[in-house]
């Protein structure tokens, strides 16, 4: 095979994905949940998948970045770290991916009861939505379902919600449903429940996105209802609420609040399942074998929004996923000479109606491959069909909508699954604004701020809408756009977890080996000639350096640098080229050697170690056995290969560092 596609493991594995991700099978320590009936073309049974399984592992042992996801979780977890492997791989490769404090497991929905409705005077831009909930009777006893419609003068959207319990996890997923598929379900809503009927209000207080539903129908317990919602990892009096709202009391942990006990009426009758003229198998609605997934990255100028733009492509490719990236309109246009300070009301008007036709366009053809590619898909939009509203009047607005033969809820709620709005860093990062890495961008930092503000608004009441705010680094914000993607999809049955290894507290691991024993010792191994050297730069705040990584005479190439930013330490890691990398070995420190070193990859008892066995190098390092692995398991709970004789660990010793051990004798102290 590798002589007819004219290749070499090297190639193959190392040189054409930036990570690999081995998941291990259920079959292996989560038998419960080993299912043959949810896939038309598996049919192994325990001891055959496990199998496959090692295989599968060992045929990918030896990548540079290769991460192992056992079954020592439940299910949802083991989804989750998945994910937070690649984003840990990602921040070492430079890219800047960090954690949104409400996406933690301390982080909930909290309710509060509100004692009336002020005047809408008092509220900010809002955005008013009619909803109506039922729940609905379905094959499974197991399964909660609930249908909901919402939309705006009288065009709406339906989405179906289904809960159940796996194994004691609680699984939730939301997906879309067309108008003739609500209509069937809603025939099967329980006969002891009433439709919950409430005018839903979005709107931004104090960065904070809150909802409050004032409820107009259901039930007599729930008439003229008012509840106050947000998402927060905020406890007590931390949370801000809107001062111009009296709240009674915090309702989050009180069932009598839960739309299921709102709706219950026990007195309503209306029928059964037997007396309804629909056959439950009727509506088993045909599934997509793949997901298409679409976000809009919206937000103000200099928000970080190409960065994100960048990071969610390189995070979802190294899942498997495709991904497209819609560009923003109106910036080609800009840099086609277009200045939009320029440009008269009627031009304005005119811009704003092609630009968002082309989009609509655009994305159109983007959606229609994402629909005919076998994988999964994720459409990411440089900006989106509301933008427009942030930049022009309302009766321009209108004549836009007019143009387009559409409306607000059709733009806004049916075209997108989720919208993130960065703030732009001119609110709470105003060092970081800069006007000269983008040359469309022309606003000071006031307009920046009001730039800001309208185009959050313009989005306001998207079902899925997440405001990434400056409460921390730019590094940590970009991460947080990624996890907020990612705690949608959950959201909407998309399996998508954490690995422990990424946490704050988890780190790499050394331990210095005393001898090497005999291969046939080892489990299966990758064994990799590798040379590190460190290289001079131009800017001495920068510790830069060149890798070269192979087997059997073909190679990759890379380059780290290190830099301390305001206080942060950033490590960015990029590909080079042979030519690139040759350039950048003349510049080698004189005071340094080259590191040369076999690496040895193997997994041994479902943990990914690295074994280096210096070669060459400085005289202290001649024979070093150094063993490495990722983990969050302190002291002795991480269990290390019972065929390596350990000395110590020396994972905080700076002198098993690599700096230091490329140091020509004698060392600095």
């Amino acid at each position: 095979m590798l002589d007819y596609v004219k290749s070499n493991p090297v190639e193959l594995r190392d040189n054409r994905y930036d990570q690999v991700v081995h998941m291990v099978t259920a079959a292996s320590g989560a038998e419960s949940f080993y299912q043959l009936d949810n896939n038309s073309t598996r049919s192994e049974g325990f001891e055959l998948a496990r199998e496959r399984d090692t295989k599968a592992a060992e045929s990918w042992v030896g990548h540079p970045y290769f991460d192992i996801v056992d079954n020592s979780t439940g299910f949802e977890e083991k989804i989750h770290r998945v994910i937070e492997k690649v984003c840990e791989r990602m921040r070492k490769r430079g890219i800047e991916l960090h954690t949104e404090d409400r996406l933690k497991a301390h982080s909930k929905k909290r309710k509060f009861l509100i004692k009336s409705l002020p005047d809408e005077k008092e509220f900010p831009a809002v955005q008013d939505f009619d909803v109506q909930h039922d729940y609905i009777e379905s094959r499974d006893s197991t399964v909660q379902s609930r249908i909901r419609k919402r939309g705006q003068k009288g065009s709406y959207s339906y989405t179906i919600t289904e809960r159940k319990k796996i194994n004691g996890e609680k699984v939730e997923k939301v997906r879309s449903i067309s108008k003739r598929e609500y209509e069937t379900l809603y025939r099967l809503k329980y006969h002891d429940h009433e439709s919950i009927k409430k005018t839903r209000r979005y709107f931004l207080w104090n960065t904070q996105y809150f909802q409050l539903d004032i409820y107009t129908g259901a039930t007599d317990k729930c008439s003229s209802l008012l509840l106050l919602e947000t998402y927060t990892t905020k406890e007590g009096g931390d949370l801000k609420l809107p001062d111009f709202l009296e709240v009674v009391r915090e309702v989050t942990d009180d069932p009598q609040y839960s739309m299921f006990q709102l709706s219950f009426s026990p007195t309503t009758s209306l029928g059964h399942m037997d007396d309804l003229d629909v056959d439950p198998a009727a509506i088993a609605l045909p599934r997509k074998k793949s997901v298409v997934y679409k976000v809009v990255l919206t937000g103000g100028p200099c928000a970080g929004k190409t960065t994100s733009l960048s990071r969610l492509r390189i995070f979802f490719e190294g899942l498997g996923w495709k991904v497209y990236t819609v560009p923003e309109i109106p910036t080609l246009l800009f840099e086609g000479g277009v200045k939009y300070a320029e440009l008269t009301p009627e031009q304005t008007t005119l811009f704003q109606q092609r630009a968002l036709t082309t989009l609509m366009e655009l994305e159109r053809t983007f959606d229609l491959l994402a629909e005919c590619d076998s994988r999964n898909v994720l459409i990411v939009c440089d900006r989106g069909s509301m933008d427009p509203f942030a930049y022009c009047s309302s009766k321009q607005w209108q004549a836009i909508l007019d143009y387009v033969k559409s409306n607000p809820v059709e733009l806004r709620d049916n075209r997108y699954d989720q919208v993130v709005h960065m703030v732009t860093a001119a609110s709470g990062a105003e060092s970081f604004y800069q006007l000269d890495n983008n040359s469309a961008r022309s606003e000071d930092l006031d307009q920046a701020r009001e730039r800001d503000t309208k185009a959050a608004e313009s989005w306001v009441g998207h079902p899925c809408f997440d405001l990434v705010d400056n409460s921390t680094g730019f590094e940590e914000k970009i991460h947080r756009v990624i996890e907020k993607v990612c705690e949608r999809m959950r959201k909407r049955g998309i399996e998508l977890h954490t690995e422990d290894r990424l946490k704050a507290h988890s780190k790499k691991r050394k331990f210095l080996i005393k001898s090497l024993p005999d291969e046939k010792e080892f489990p299966a191994v990758q064994d990799f000639d590798v040379q590190h050297d460190y290289i001079e730069t131009r800017d001495s705040t920068v510790q830069s350096r060149i890798r070269k990584r192979g087997q059997k005479g073909s190679y990759t190439y890379t380059i780290t640098e290190w830099k301390m930013v305001n206080g942060e330490r950033v490590e960015k890691a990029r590909p080079l080229s042979k030519r690139e990398y040759e350039t950048l070995y003349r510049l080698k420190y004189p005071d340094h050697e080259s590191l040369t070193k076999t690496r040895r990859c193997f997994l041994w008892n479902r943990q990914y170690f690295q074994l280096d066995i210096y070669t060459e190098g400085t005289e202290k390092c001649s024979g070093v056995l150094l063993l490495e692995t990722y983990t969050t398991k302190e002291g002795g709970d991480l269990k290390l290969p019972d065929f390596l004789e350990v000395v110590k660990e020396v994972t905080d010793d700076p002198q098993y560092s690599m700096f230091q051990l490329s140091y020509k004798d004698p060392a600095p102290t």
